[in-house]
């Protein structure tokens, strides 16, 4: 409950936030035809600390270079050109404004893919909403989870809403949200049961975790 009520606070101000797009995207589209934005074969969910030349050389050893951006096919930028070219992203960037991974390491390979250089230039730390629609809901979830889990040692219990993953879940908040106001103006003693109910089950919850 307190997940929702922490997404359902931020929905309004991170709307425009997430509706935000680059002038590549613009351009472009959505369409990751030839790869065109990013390698999906060069992401990896895992927690393995990784800088972005070790992660570089690892994709250099173990897969191959067939998209758009590739330079005689090789993962490789042109001197003095790191835009035409893959780059190593971080899918979450180090200069986010997320609480809740603040003091986290973001070099961990769950986080890292090998993007279009100028597309991963002019994302910087923003557009995020435009990041889930390229690398889809899953890879972006993944790279959060990666972070958390390497950093706190057990997975996020709800994603926050900087990362403009709300879309596809405001359906069911929504509906939890009609639920919980039908219950208190018609069922009011229900309401109140379940509201009792849930703070019994958080402090179980915690005093076993304490405890074990």
């Amino acid at each position: 409950m307190l997940s929702l009520i922490l997404i359902l606070i931020n929905i309004v101000t991170c709307d425009d936030i997430c509706n935000e797009r680059t002038y590549i995207y613009q351009n472009k589209g959505y369409e990751n035809l030839d790869y065109y934005y990013f390698d999906p074969n060069t992401y990896t969910e895992s927690i393995i600390p990784m800088t972005n030349d070790v992660f570089r050389q690892y994709i250099i050893n173990n897969i191959k270079c067939l998209g758009k951006w590739c330079i005689d096919k090789q993962w490789k930028c042109n001197f003095g050109d790191s835009k035409n070219c893959y780059n190593v992203e971080h899918i979450i960037p180090k200069a986010n404004s997320i609480q809740e991974i603040k003091s986290c390491s973001l070099d961990v390979q769950g986080n890292l893919i090998m993007a279009y250089g100028a597309w991963n230039q002019a994302l910087s730390n923003r557009y995020y909403g435009e990041k889930n629609i390229i690398y889809g809901s899953d890879i972006a979830r993944s790279a959060y989870k990666s972070v958390y889990l390497s950093c706190h040692g057990f997975e996020p219990n709800y994603y926050p809403p900087e990362l403009c993953l709300l879309e596809e879940e405001l359906w069911y908040i929504y509906a939890f949200v009609g639920i919980l106001i039908f219950l208190y103006y018609c069922y009011n003693h229900i309401f109140i049961f379940f509201i009792k109910l849930y703070f019994i089950i958080v402090l179980i919850y915690n005093i076993c975790l304490y405890f074990y």
